[in-house]
């Protein structure tokens, strides 16, 4: 049995919230170690997509 619409939306979108955090710290603490490493690293790249609806 599903929960209703409005919940299963609630639940998905804080999902999709904790994933984008995820990958934002796996990501940062890869900066960190290349870094460590002595790697050259350049500015954090952010590209934003939205579809069209």
């Amino acid at each position: 049995m599903l929960p209703a619409a409005d919940t299963l939306d609630k639940i998905l979108r804080y999902e999709i919230k904790l994933e984008r955090q995820m990958y934002r710290a796996m990501d940062q603490l890869e900066r960190i170690q290349r870094m460590r490493r002595g790697e050259l690293m350049p500015a954090p790249l952010s590209v934003a997509v939205s579809g069209r609806g």
